[in-house]
């Protein structure tokens, strides 16, 4: 969560001539409700149910994908993920995460309730961090998301490349 993964997504995506998808919002159109209101009406458990779903039945090829923050971190998410595609971690420190999130103006439903508290925000962005860095640590390439400009851009999209290149002759 405010790592960066759609805005960076989108970018990386038109460099590749490749699709961008935000899972959210995809998952949003096929449920015909927010995210917020699948968290309110029906639960976390239920939204990662939904994410699980999604990801196995996905099948494009040339798409670059922002998932949720969690997504990769229920079920075997991470194996659909790894076998669909590369995947990247965009690495941030709690702080920055902190920052991003309660400058944010869009509604995220696992914050919502320290919007008004950034030391309760950060408090739970370390923990978060903490249970979630594990699988995002097992990605196959991870930058730094603070900063990135046009140059650190052109290295993801070539070590991107590289690894899809590095799969394809493994193939």
């Amino acid at each position: 969560m405010g790592s960066g993964k759609s805005t960076l997504g989108k970018k990386i995506a038109s460099r590749l001539n490749f699709l961008f998808i935000d899972m959210d919002v995809e998952i949003e159109k096929q449920e015909n409700k927010s995210v917020q209101e699948i968290f309110q009406l029906q639960g976390e458990q239920h939204f990662r149910a939904i994410e699980t779903d999604w990801l196995k039945k996905f099948e494009n090829k040339n798409a670059v994908v922002a998932t949720g923050g969690g997504a990769p971190c229920s079920e075997n998410n991470l194996q659909l993920i790894q076998q669909k595609g590369i995947t990247t971690y965009l690495k941030s420190s709690p702080e920055n995460l902190t920052n991003r999130l309660f400058q944010a103006k869009n509604s995220r439903p696992l914050i919502n309730q320290f919007k008004h508290d950034k030391n309760e925000l950060l408090h739970f962005v370390q923990t978060k961090l903490a249970e979630r860095e594990p699988f995002y640590f097992k990605s196959d390439l991870i930058f730094d998301s603070l900063d990135i400009n046009a140059e650190k851009l052109d290295e993801i999209v070539k070590s991107i490349v590289e690894t899809i290149a590095k799969r394809i002759s493994k193939v």
